[in-house]
């Protein structure tokens, strides 16, 4: 079953592993920040009309959300700047656009 949220989701500060069972698109606002155990973004909406927020998640070792296709972000892209195992190595904005089709600024917090 495909779920689709009109409005913001906010689902912050959860302890949340994955984000298995997020629906399918999100019109406006996307926020998944605070959730310190999160390592992936498999299983994020594949189409956000506003801001996609995942800062706050410093165990995030990928981008990959499983989407055969870039994920659509209408909006800015906000994140932790750095990799959860290597605290040299930063994430870039190539890493990013790789998964997500960002309208907005690619931000790192």
């Amino acid at each position: 079953m495909k779920y689709i949220v009109e409005g913001h989701l906010e689902i912050p500060g959860n302890e949340l592993v994955t984000l298995e069972g997020c629906p399918e698109r999100v019109g406006k606002d996307f926020a998944c920040r605070g959730n310190r155990s999160l390592k992936t973004l498999k299983g994020c909406p594949n189409e956000i009309g506003g801001h996609f927020i995942c800062a706050g998640t410093p165990n995030l070792k990928s981008f990959d959300h499983g989407w055969p296709e870039k994920v659509k972000v209408g909006k800015d892209f906000i994140c932790d700047g750095r990799l959860a195992e290597a605290e040299v190595r930063k994430f870039t904005e190539a890493e990013v656009r790789k998964y997500f089709d960002v309208v907005g600024k690619i931000v790192f917090v």
